[in-house]
């Protein structure tokens, strides 16, 4: 196997493994991989003779199980009595049997089992048959016999085959792969693939000092392998490259269809269509960046290690960090970090030391060169917070009137006023950070220094001993809507009252008002006359009942021409009721329409 020279790993679970060595003349490399690993090798392996030798070919062991890879051999491996049981199953294969002095060549017919009496014991005793030249058949005691050879070429390799299988399978999880090179001489062979591996992570220490402080940086690298990584060139990098598994180790069968055969006339074959590729679902991520390891590093097989990968001077500051979210009463001591390496900082663990004491742990994002981080490390007991919260509900400041409709617009205003208390003996630099209300602005408030994600982020000093307020506050703007013709008079008053609308105004939706009054009456006009129409329908069924419960007796005969002549003048009811109705149906439109066109006409606008 060729000795592993480098490796890199990479930040989403595949690392880049590369051998470089010395062959001489025709030659074949072997390789070992897990089963799992073969989809990754397969489609990454890169075989580089960098002497002008040739990659003939590369073979790898089958997927395929125990009994179907010696499905078409014969011959089998017994447990026990191996020889006796591989010879009983080559009958008819030529052999040559050395016996004592002799070699003697000749066909197998069998084995036999002959007793022999030895002392007191009886033994059974294995024979070989033999058909030689002349067609004698002649018996030899195995036990007695130096040496058998096959002399049938195709059974030598069916054995040959059956034992590698054999061996392969006794392998746990290993799967050979064999490169094949021919050429002459002796030439420098690279080989290189890609296959899984841990994620590499990080951690920091930063060593706070009064006139040096220092950052030093680690990586956990894991040798999941069963090879040991010696004196190996390794490269850490992050990012997220493309990667994916794609099954390349197990054979595929396609099945295929059945043709009859037809009398029919030819045709032309039909042409492909190409392949469409969606570029959009593609994603490369380009934002790479890469350690690399300046000394040879050593991991055993089954290990890890921790790898340096930084030391250098920190850049930073002591500050203090409060968020109510965090801690509602005390701000935390952290370190106004800058990233002043040239290096890309791989998010991780931190640990702080000041002056060799140990004064707590945080998290480190990735940082580019430049990018700053607060380090949040401890709570400052010595600073005391609490809050004061208020909020209020504006005057009116502008008012709309279109389309039938008049809109008030207000602000509301959210305040949250921070009460600081330094008791420390030291000027506190102070970043506050405020969950902003989405959509809200500031007002009256200081400008931050940065916005995040989802806060505010003010800095501001607070002096020794003293007690600093900082009110931060947000307003947004809202607005009310009325229907026009919804308004009563006394609305109309009150808007007046308060300066709303003025008096130009206040006539024309007085006017609308009336409008809406007369609407109003006119509906119920036309709801009375249709409730009275209801009635008489009700009382005509009545009335129709009765009559045609009526005999022929004279009395009866009276009183149906009472009734009769009572339908006659409920029918003249009716008639004027309907045409009354059919003059309110035309009133309402016309006061409708009128009503629609004066409010869509009135536009107003006035700032208070």
């Amino acid at each position: 196997m060729l000795p592993l020279k480098k490796v890199v790993l990479f930040k989403h679970g595949v690392g880049y493994f590369e051998r470089e060595g010395q062959v001489k003349g025709d030659a074949s490399i072997d390789l070992h991989f897990r089963a799992s690993e073969m989809n990754d090798v397969l489609k990454s392996l890169t075989v580089l003779d960098l002497n002008d030798g040739l990659i003939t070919s590369i073979s790898y062991e089958s997927t395929l199980s125990l009994e179907e890879q010696l499905k078409d051999i014969a011959i089998r491996l017994p447990e026990k009595n191996a020889l006796r049981g591989l010879l009983s199953q080559i009958s008819g294969a030529h052999v040559a049997v050395e016996v004592g002095q002799k070699t003697i060549t000749g066909i197998v017919t069998g084995i036999e089992t002959i007793k022999r009496q030895v002392g007191d014991a009886t033994l059974d005793s294995p024979y070989l048959s033999l058909l030689i030249e002349g067609g004698a058949l002649q018996s030899f005691d195995i036990m007695e016999t130096k040496q058998i050879t096959l002399l049938d070429d195709n059974l030598k390799k069916d054995l040959q085959h059956l034992l590698d299988v054999l061996i392969a399978t006794k392998r746990k999880d290993q799967k050979k792969l064999t490169v094949f090179l021919k050429g002459e001489g002796e030439r420098t062979i690279n080989l290189s693939y890609v296959i899984a591996a841990p994620l590499w992570k990080t951690s920091y220490r930063l060593l706070l000092q009064e006139k040096l402080s220092l950052i030093q940086g680690w990586a956990l690298v894991d040798n999941t392998q069963d090879e040991d990584w010696e004196n190996v060139d390794l490269s850490l990098v992050a990012g997220l490259p493309v990667s994916f598994i794609y099954d390349l180790y197990s054979p595929r069968h396609q099945k295929r269809p059945v043709v009859r055969v037809k009398e029919e006339a030819a045709y032309a074959s039909p042409e492909s269509e190409k392949t469409v590729v969606d570029y959009e679902s593609l994603e490369i991520d380009g934002d790479l960046f890469q350690y690399e390891i300046e000394n040879p590093v050593t991991v055993r097989r089954q290990q890890s290690a921790l790898v340096p990968i930084l030391q250098t001077h920190l850049s930073g500051q002591p500050v203090a960090v409060y968020n109510q979210e965090v801690r509602y009463s005390n701000p935390m001591s952290a370190l106004l970090f800058k990233n002043s390496t040239e290096l890309t900082l791989e998010n991780g663990p931190v640990t702080l030391f000041e002056e060799d004491a140990y004064v707590g742990e945080a998290m480190l994002n990735t940082l580019k060169p430049d990018e700053e981080q607060l380090v949040s490390y401890s709570v400052e007991f010595g600073c005391i917070i609490s809050i004061d919260s208020d909020n209020e509900t504006q005057a009116v400041h502008q008012v709309y009137i279109t389309q039938g409709f008049l809109e008030l617009y207000y602000y509301e205003l959210d305040s949250k006023t921070y009460f600081i208390n330094n008791n420390t003996e030291r000027k506190l630099d102070l970043f506050l950070e405020h969950r902003f209300n989405p959509g809200w602005e500031l007002t009256n408030t200081p400008q931050p220094v940065e916005r995040i994600e989802h806060f505010y982020r003010f800095r501001f000093d607070v002096p020794r001993h003293k007690t600093k307020l900082f009110t931060v506050t947000e307003c947004i703007e809202r607005s009310s809507t009325y229907i026009i013709k919804e308004t009563s008079r006394e609305t109309l008053s009150v808007w007046l009252r308060k300066k709303y609308i003025d008096k130009k105004t206040l006539r024309t939706l007085e006017g609308i008002v009336q409008l809406t009054e007369q609407l109003t009456q006119i509906k119920l006009d036309i709801e009375t006359k249709e409730n009275a129409v209801m009635a008489i329908f009700k009382n005509q069924d009545r009335v129709r009942q009765n009559l045609q419960a009526f005999g022929n007796t004279e009395a009866e005969r009276g009183l149906r021409e009472r009734y009769i002549d009572k339908l006659a003048n409920e029918e003249d009811k009716l008639a004027q009721y309907q045409t009354d109705i059919d003059a309110l149906e035309t009133q309402k439109s016309a006061t409708e329409k009128t009503l629609n066109t004066q409010i869509n006409s009135i536009e107003f606008k006035a700032k208070l």
